[in-house]
């Protein structure tokens, strides 16, 4: 709902659509005290998409130059707890073949990522923590396997993946208060409760690695710090950040 809001009225898309036609075949446990495993295989075409469509107020920006190959791959990967525990952990490592359409080149790669929450709670005083990394083998690789941070989760004040590599980590620690605030009466809805909950955090974005890099072409450490704040039963955020 949120990406669907803010793409239709400012054109602001934070998915990175390519075009893909093909099948997988995924096995997956069932899930026991937050565990879960899975395998999947997939055979699948990719191509670069075109914008087709006009936001209420701007422009939405290109798409992902996505190279046009055809991969076969297999990722196994896992995931613990879930983030209202406090706690969650999700791993991924995928093997891929690829080979242009065109028959000018082809290659291998492995790409593995990692995406871990924790929270731990003081007395009114809530530390949120969330780890994103990522890494792709060496050689020239299609621009869709990249490690892409930037954007309101990754990298908040830089532009959505903006930041390009091949090996990326993305580090952010907020704190959470809760407030009071003014209460609003939705009428049959109810009423808002009178408090707000002030988030400051701190985001640390690292990327490295040929033939990718950052925004102003070089690799290294791009911090950011900004602040949250979170109403309307809660529900609602807006984030104001500073790269």
């Amino acid at each position: 709902i949120r990406n669907s809001i803010a793409s239709q009225e400012f054109g602001s898309d934070w998915t990175q659509p390519i075009g893909a036609v093909g099948g997988s075949l995924r096995v997956q446990s069932a899930a026991s005290a937050g565990t879960r495993l899975w395998m999947q295989a997939a055979l699948q075409d990719e191509r670069a998409l075109a914008v087709h469509a006009t936001p209420a107020y701007g422009t939405f920006q290109p798409t992902l130059p996505a190279l046009a190959v055809t991969r076969r791959s297999l990722a196994i990967g896992a995931e613990f707890g879930n983030a209202t525990g406090g706690r969650r952990v999700s791993a991924r490592l995928t093997g891929s073949h690829w080979s242009r359409r065109d028959g000018a080149a082809a290659g291998r790669n492995v790409r593995g990522s990692l995406d871990a929450e924790f929270a731990w709670t003081r007395g009114a005083l809530s530390i949120h923590s969330r780890t994103i990394a990522a890494a792709l083998s060496g050689g020239t690789q299609p621009l869709q396997d990249a490690v892409l941070l930037g954007g309101p989760i990754s990298a908040p004040g830089y532009d959505f993946h903006s930041l390009q590599g091949q090996q990326g980590v993305s580090q952010r620690v907020e704190l959470q208060r809760r407030i009071p605030f003014i209460p609003l009466d939705l009428g049959r809805f109810g009423r808002v409760p009178a408090t707000l909950v002030l988030a400051p955090f701190a985001n640390a974005a690292w990327v490295g690695g040929s033939p990718v890099t950052g925004p102003a072409g070089d690799d290294g450490w791009y911090p950011a710090f900004g602040m949250g704040v979170i109403g309307f039963f809660d529900l609602l955020r807006v984030d104001v950040a500073r790269g």
